[in-house]
């Protein structure tokens, strides 16, 4: 019989990997490992073992990482010899004991469709924690085919204290309570440096780039917040509370608004709010649900608020005053409004929507932040701790916005936050009549045109006035004198270069030793470094426009007007 060779020698660690047993595994290591070597060969290893028929998953965080990286790794190590037959249309890969290799994505609603409708002998999952735990529930739950081993590993590298860890280190179900069956889960730590066949000049060239937190995370494998977060300031801690147990003792709503993102392949999710007399908001109520339609929402909505309206009724509380929904979908809009709620058109701008959503995260100085999760909305916690910008490369995000995954409760809390006012609403009156005083006191200092000014443009009272080129000459020259002071005071918030003296969009960039710069690359690592609101930028850029065309326009119109001004 012809033996065919398999091309792979496990290290010390990847060696107590292979050789364990448990249900279900998860090797969480820093990169360099061999974390995705020992998962596809561990995949070839069942495969063999498997009866003829036998199916099993490979799953991948999207399909470009599918392709660009588990199975360019798969293929390094199968031999061309072992596979049978490969359907790419159908993404299956049949080896020469007839046992189907199915490789799909865990972003993609079509593939885990498929998933739901699968007999599994076995499955393996990388990089799984940019995957939901819903995937995980879903895969354990085709384990059925007695022909494989009815068994699942995980290979990644650790990205926040999320689901992976509440199973495989605190063993925990998503309530909180112990696993029912603890010992079926088992992980496997281990660091950059214990991969002896990655040469050590790599190895030190990573040590000597990363630093700090994101070394933890990358080259040691540790559970550390991640750095990508797009909202590091949400802690369960903080920010999850068990609202039942407070209402209407510590907490005293004045109003119920909600929010609405559409979905059906993906996920339909609503959002019930309770809101204080300080603007502090409560989430009540999730419904995060596929394959929904919106009869079915409407009487979801129906039912929560007739129970809320219920409970809340002592409080004057007689209806959700505004429902905040998704745009996309001004049908669904149009059906909601017939059965009599305020249901209105979100604003679903994302940056302003993230820098909103930061804002109400914060603690004002009252020991509370200004939103809180109810401990029973199990999906919106997940999204908040998984939530985040793409990979950095080259120092800089590879695009501007978060990865469109984990999303759906995230854009249904935007929509109600910027629909309330963004992040003007959130300062307690107790906290803001502080600042009043304060202020009256700075206020009492006589202040300079320039200060003047500024106050005016930060508070956005500053407005173009049309000048007449035919008005007197004193009214232009004072006005166009106003209007240099406004551009001078403008650009400080700006980014001028310094060599060409030109001002560049916040969607340009700088990356040069020179601070400011002149070339044109992403503004946004800027502006978190120097603490700078990325919206105040772009605002302030778009009025110094306005004023700089309204001053060349007068000047110009001076000139064609000549003599008729009254100079000649």
């Amino acid at each position: 019989m012809h033996e065919i060779e398999i091309k792979y020698l496990p290290h010390q660690k990847q060696k107590i990997f292979h050789e364990n047993k448990t249900k279900f595994r998860l090797i969480c290591t820093g990169i360099g490992f061999g974390k995705s070597a020992a998962g596809v060969n561990e995949l070839l290893k069942v495969a063999l073992h498997c009866k003829p028929g036998c199916l099993i998953a490979m799953i991948g965080p999207t399909l470009p990482m599918l392709k660009n990286t588990t199975l360019r790794e798969f293929f390094k190590f199968c031999p061309h010899e072992l596979i049978k037959n490969h359907n790419k249309s159908e993404r299956i890969i049949t080896i020469v004991n007839d046992v189907d290799i199915i490789y799909l994505s865990g972003d993609n609603d079509a593939d885990i469709e498929r998933l739901r409708g699968m007999n599994l002998g076995a499955f393996y999952g990388d990089e799984i924690v940019l995957q939901p735990e819903s995937l995980h529930n879903i895969l354990t739950g085709r384990l059925r085919d007695p022909r494989g081993p009815m068994k699942g590993w995980y290979t990644t590298t650790p990205k926040g204290f999320n689901w992976m860890y509440r199973l495989f280190v605190e063993k925990k179900k998503q309530d909180g309570t112990a696993l029912d069956k603890p010992d079926d889960y088992e992980i496997f730590l281990g660091y950059t440096r214990d991969n002896p066949y990655t040469p050590d000049e790599y190895k030190d060239s990573l040590e000597a780039l990363y630093t700090g937190t994101f070394a933890k995370q990358e080259l040691l494998g540790e559970f550390v917040g991640f750095e990508g977060l797009v909202y590091p300031d949400f802690s369960q801690e903080k920010h999850v509370i068990d609202t039942k147990k407070y209402m209407l003792k510590d907490i005293f709503p004045k109003r119920l608004v909600a929010g609405i993102d559409w979905g059906y392949t993906n996920p339909m999710v609503f959002h019930l709010w309770a809101i204080d007399g300080d603007d502090r908001m409560y989430l009540l109520h999730e419904f995060h649900e596929r394959k929904i339609q919106i009869e079915q929402l409407i009487d979801e909505i129906k039912n929560v608020a007739e129970r809320y309206l219920k409970l809340l009724g002592s409080h004057g509380i007689t209806k959700i005053d505004t429902i905040y929904a998704d745009p996309s979908e001004p049908q669904f809009i149009d059906k909601i409004r017939s059965e009599g709620f305020n249901i209105v058109a979100a604003d679903n701008a994302i940056v302003p929507g993230i820098q909103a959503v930061t804002q109400k995260l914060q603690d004002p100085g009252d020991g509370k932040p200004m939103l809180m999760i109810d401990k029973s909305c199990l999906e919106v916690i997940n999204e908040f701790n998984v939530y985040r910008y793409p990979e950095i490369r080259d120092g800089r995000p590879t695009q501007e916005n978060p990865l469109k995954v984990f999303d759906h409760a995230m854009d249904a809390i935007k929509y109600v936050i910027m629909g309330c006012g963004g992040s003007q609403m959130g300062v307690p009156k107790a906290i803001f009549g502080k600042i009043r005083k304060v202020q009256t006191k700075i206020g009492e200092k006589e202040k300079t045109p320039g200060e003047k000014m500024k106050e005016r443009l930060i508070a956005g009272k500053f407005k173009i006035k049309y000048v007449d080129p035919n008005s007197d000459p004193e009214i232009r020259a004072k006005y166009i004198i106003k209007l240099d002071q406004a551009i001078q005071e403008l650009k400080k918030g700006i980014f001028v270069c310094r060599e060409k003296g030109r001002v560049y969009k916040p969607v340009e960039c700088y990356n040069c030793k020179k601070d400011p710069c002149c070339q044109k690359k992403d503004i946004e690592r800027f502006c978190i470094r120097k603490g700078v609101d990325r919206q105040d930028v772009y605002n302030r850029y778009v009025l110094l426009e306005k004023i700089e065309r309204e001053k060349e326009k007068i000047l110009e119109r001076t000139k064609k007007v000549g003599p008729k001004d009254g100079n000649g």
